[in-house]
């Protein structure tokens, strides 16, 4: 009972402070509000046949802010393009989706299904659009921000830690018949364990929000020599919820993410031939697709006579190891790839079912709900089609634009979130996040260093402008007095 109440107050306590800062005209803090629905993911209700978490609240504040809220600076052409791109997809894919729809369901239930999605992917390019509100100088605290939010996180799933060594009930799961935090549990080697989640509603929920922030810290760290004692106990503590959560998908996201930030960061800053990184990321995807192959064909992968093996054994087993299992056994995104590629129809091929659709096309329903694909980069395909991945590849074009406007010789705030956009763009690939695709997870982040740079010039403007003025004005007066 304690636990619906904590879930329920942290619910309206979004909204009621989502209202305050709208009504109150701080847009600021509406952004900070957005950071911290990471820890309290879980604090959501089902109203008006969705769920409502605490990021769709705070998006919702913002969307309000867009339509009803005057600011006389204009959107930049690249971001109206890529807005206009955007609608274009989701009302395409609609459109198609309501002409051909799946025969396994009635006509309301499809059309609630995308009104529901379209509305979550339109909140999820939100804060793209809002941060023109935002005030000039706002990246000076952002990162401060970002930081006390997940401090916020960590310091609930050392909770939660605890709790579990006591032997105490703690927040349920976000499960059907999520009771206790057994239902967490997972195989780490020889044992089955338990995880932590605090109130994220999952632990991968609560690994996705820590893994970017973990490998940020470490790319200050190695790329930059930043090496105090505050940096090594966050780091530290970081690790540890990290490595708590036991998720999978976020473990293949921490390696493959400190990698490529690696080299991406080595690459801004030493400006090093295209030739030469594209031999070199080659390197490392044949090495560690050989390891790879080596290590599964003699290791059994998650199975119930699995011998103990060192830690990075069972790293690998939960990670790697376990992803390659269930393509084997076959998962709900098999399912729904197989079921795209087989349709036959150049609608679906192109436009995709419709957002929300796969659903009811590959039968993955029940009384409450819908079975999730976790995919981002199977969604973004079976929601738009090639559609999808045409404005997918647009979008990264956009992101790469954005990263050759930022200095990388030192580590600035729009360093730190440009590698945590692309951390969350891996880590979405495995999993929807934001109940999205890929287009959709790195957004927030990647409006924050584009925010920046457009504040920048802003800001040159308005002072050139204004020197003009001056100078034209004292030309003037001059010219009278002579």
């Amino acid at each position: 009972m304690i636990w619906i109440l904590i879930r329920q107050f942290g619910f309206f306590a979004f909204v009621i402070l989502t209202i305050w800062f709208v009504s109150q005209k701080k847009y600021e803090h509406l952004l900070w509000l957005y950071f911290f629905t990471f820890p309290f993911q879980n604090c959501a209700q089902y109203l008006i046949v969705t769920v409502w978490n605490p990021y769709k609240i705070v998006a919702l504040g913002m969307a309000w802010v867009i339509l009803f809220h005057h600011n006389a600076r204009h959107y930049p052409p690249e971001l109206t393009k890529l807005f206009r791109f955007f609608i274009l997809m989701l009302v395409f894919s609609t459109l198609f989706s309501i002409a051909q729809p799946p025969q396994t369901s009635s006509y309301d239930n499809i059309l609630m299904r995308l009104i529901v999605q379209d509305f979550t992917y339109l909140l999820g390019f939100v804060p793209l659009l809002f941060m023109k509100w935002l005030p000039l100088d706002f990246g000076e605290r952002v990162w401060r921000w970002y930081t006390y939010a997940i401090i916020v996180l960590l310091i609930i799933g050392i909770i939660h830690f605890c709790f579990i060594q006591l032997g105490i009930p703690f927040s349920p799961i976000i499960r059907d018949f999520g009771i206790t935090n057994e239902s967490a549990g997972a195989m780490f080697g020889d044992n089955v364990i338990k995880r932590i989640y605090g109130f994220c509603g999952e632990p991968k929920n609560m690994a996705f929000a820590v893994t970017p922030f973990l490998i940020c810290l470490l790319i200050h760290m190695i790329s930059y020599k930043v090496f105090t004692k505050k940096a090594l106990a966050l780091v530290c503590i970081t690790f540890f919820v990290f490595i708590n959560t036991y998720s999978s998908a976020a473990y293949i996201e921490f390696v493959l993410g400190l990698i490529g930030s690696y080299i991406i960061v080595k690459y801004y800053q030493s400006k090093m031939n295209s030739i030469i990184l594209i031999v070199f990321v080659g390197l490392i995807i044949t090495f560690s697709i050989s390891c790879y192959i080596d290590y599964s064909a003699t290791h059994p992968i998650l199975s119930n006579e699995m011998s103990s093996h060192s830690f990075v054994d069972n790293f690998y087993d939960r990670s790697f190891g376990r992803a390659k299992g269930e393509i084997e056994e076959g998962r709900s995104e098999t399912l729904v790839m197989d079921t795209w590629l087989n349709s036959g129809n150049l609608i679906y091929y192109i436009f995709g079912f419709g957002p929300g659709l796969y659903s009811f096309h590959c039968g993955l329903t029940f009384s409450r709900g819908f079975l999730p694909v976790q995919s981002g980069l199977v969604l973004n395909l079976v929601d738009f089609g090639i559609m999808g991945y045409f404005f997918f590849f647009y979008l990264i074009n956009w992101a790469l634009s954005i990263a050759n406007k930022v200095d990388f010789s030192s580590y600035t705030i729009s360093v730190r979130f440009l590698i945590i956009a692309g951390c969350v763009l891996i880590g979405n690939m495995m999993y929807s996040m934001m109940g999205g695709a890929i287009v959709i997870g790195m957004l927030p982040y990647l409006a924050i260093p584009y925010w920046i740079n457009e504040n920048s010039k802003y800001n040159q403007n308005t002072v050139t402008n204004r020197t003009h003025d001056y100078y034209i004005a004292h030309e003037s007066i001059s010219h009278r007095h002579s």
